[in-house]
């Protein structure tokens, strides 16, 4: 059975926002055109590895290009959120949530 890829969001956008087409992006990633016209029409996903090519060819992290470029500081504050807290132990983590529920009800 063949693994199926997600259909990802924005990339048309990002490629937009660098100025960049799509023969210079399926240069980047040896690929043809073709190929990035159909992931960003939504035709065909793009697999994980691929995609993370596609942020390191935009100098971006994943999490950037997971976003639209205008939420990408916030995508990039929430990726950094997220390494900080990956290795805390529950009652660590619980302490953090509860911050952050706070800081939410405080809006």
């Amino acid at each position: 059975m063949k693994k199926k890829h997600p259909i990802r969001k924005h990339l048309r956008a990002w490629r937009e926002k660098f100025d960049k087409s799509q023969v210079w992006l399926a240069n980047e990633l040896g690929t043809s055109h073709t190929s990035i016209r159909r992931q960003e029409l939504g035709v065909s996903g793009v697999d994980n590895e691929t995609f993370a090519a596609i942020a390191k060819a935009y100098g971006i992290t994943v999490a950037e290009l997971s976003a639209h470029p205008g939420e990408a500081e916030r995508a990039q504050q929430m990726d950094r959120m997220m390494r900080a807290i990956q290795h805390l132990d529950q009652e660590s983590l619980s302490v953090v949530a509860s911050l952050a529920e706070r800081l939410k009800a405080s809006k």
